[in-house]
């Protein structure tokens, strides 16, 4: 970072780190985050014109082209033609604010660029928490069912109802990986539902569908017949 050059309060995952001079992100980086990103770059001009260090003063005429009567004319063209010359080949506040905004992009882009490469990696670890949380929502659930059947309605008979108990955490773990699938492709979402990049929040509605999974199959068959249509 430059003299005068400072991020705005940003996103927590952003961090600079003016040691190594480097921009850290955590997370996925996608094309309206980066743009949010090249936005909190803050460049005070003041501070920029104060760095810039000051042009060299014009060459004095010379003794004899000042006593010559006819060169203080020419003489101050030249200088003014050297103090131009030396403005233009002098850093400008502008040319500086240029360097600085187009290195900050760059830097953006390259983050971009690394985070599009570990997504694969992130996406394995997605399906593996989705696949959890429904297996947790399903243990969850036959919980309930074993305390309301055995202590509540005193109904429970193991020898008929065992494989729903056996195959439930095995049901819901598909039914977390298909939760995710669907959700990141886009073919299923709730009307108050906003897909946010969290693992607190993939979880947790991952652990719902496993709980709820006769609701969560009914969604399933509604997006299917939307799909690929038919009655049943």
């Amino acid at each position: 970072m430059p003299s005068g050059v400072s991020l705005r309060a940003g996103p927590a995952n952003l961090r600079y780190d003016p040691e190594q001079k480097l921009l850290l992100h955590r997370g996925p980086l996608d094309a309206a985050e980066q743009l949010r990103l090249r936005d909190l770059l803050e460049i005070d001009a003041p501070a920029h014109a104060a760095a810039i260090p000051p042009a060299p003063a014009a060459p004095a005429a010379s003794g004899r082209t000042a006593r010559a009567g006819v060169a203080p004319a020419s003489g101050t063209a030249h200088a003014v033609q050297a103090g131009a010359a030396s403005s233009a080949s002098a850093p400008t506040s502008a040319a500086i604010s240029s360097d600085v905004t187009k290195s900050y992009h760059a830097a953006i882009n390259s983050l971009a660029y690394k985070a599009q490469e570990s997504q694969a990696e992130q996406m394995q670890l997605l399906i593996w928490l989705g696949m959890l949380g429904g297996m947790l929502g399903a243990m969850l659930r036959s919980f309930v069912d074993f305390v309301g059947n055995a202590c509540y309605k005193r109904e429970l008979d193991l020898v008929q109802w065992w494989p729903l108990y056996a195959t439930r955490p095995v049901v819901g773990a598909i039914l977390g990986l298909l939760l995710v699938v669907m959700f990141k492709a886009k073919l299923i979402s709730g009307a108050d539902t906003q897909i946010v990049n969290d693992s607190y929040w993939w979880l947790g509605m991952t652990a719902l569908g496993g709980f709820s999974t006769i609701d969560v199959t009914a969604r399933l068959r509604q997006a299917a017949k939307a799909l690929f249509g038919g009655n049943n």
